[in-house]
């Protein structure tokens, strides 16, 4: 099941893991590996139930507390969110994706210190961790420090170089301080890498009208 869901046929997750749970009703590890399931499909109701009967069954499993943290924060109940993930910090101090999307969820509440403050911490634990440095360059661009947030970026893509959305949001910089043939090239390389991503074809649609303009 989880084969399946880590290549994106939930449908065929979702009913081994029903057979997993008919066979074993009471083992937490089903209703959580369903739970993230459901939420990959964007099920996040059902999703919270399971996640909630596998507390039931073992409230000390911090993985539960932080999938529920990425449902309410995907549902943009952020203090709930914060909720979730402060309880799996709290079981495991070394919690790197939880520092990561607290981080997360600190940004889209516009709390840009804390967000930098965990996602400096998910790299101390982790300092391979593109996506950590990724965040950071998110913060610094919402916070219009360009220079640094390319420096972000630039790492991010060192770590990673197939990090599509790095790419995207590094162009969205260069395009903001005037850099545009960066810029399109940073978008151009991101549909290369991710042929679905729709930020990418959305600001390079957007650069190229300035462009044309331009000339």
């Amino acid at each position: 099941a989880d084969k399946y869901q880590h290549e994106g046929d939930y449908e065929r997750a979702l009913s081994y893991y029903n057979e997993a749970l008919e066979m074993d009703p009471d083992d937490w590890s089903n209703y959580n590996d369903r739970g993230a399931t459901l939420s990959l499909m964007e099920r996040y109701d059902e999703a919270i139930l399971d996640f909630t009967r596998s507390l039931q069954l073992d409230a000390q499993q911090e993985t539960v507390y932080y999938n529920l943290g990425i449902v309410y924060q995907k549902k943009k109940d952020y203090e709930r969110a914060l909720t979730y993930y402060n309880r799996a910090l709290d079981m495991k101090p070394d919690y790197v994706a939880a520092y990561i999307n607290r981080g997360n969820t600190f940004t889209e509440m516009g709390r840009y210190e804390e967000a930098l403050q965990d996602n400096s911490k998910a790299i101390e634990l982790d300092p391979d961790n593109a996506r950590a440095y990724y965040n950071r360059g998110i913060v610094f661009h919402a916070l219009k420090d360009y220079a640094r947030a390319l420096e972000y970026f630039n790492q991010a893509l060192f770590l990673d170089p197939e990090y599509s959305d790095a790419y995207t949001n590094r162009g969205i910089t260069h395009a903001a301080t005037g850099n545009l043939e960066l810029a399109l090239e940073d978008y151009d390389r991101a549909i290369e890498l991710d042929p679905d991503n729709a930020k990418a074809f959305y600001n390079r649609s957007i650069l190229k009208g300035e462009i044309d303009l331009r000339q």
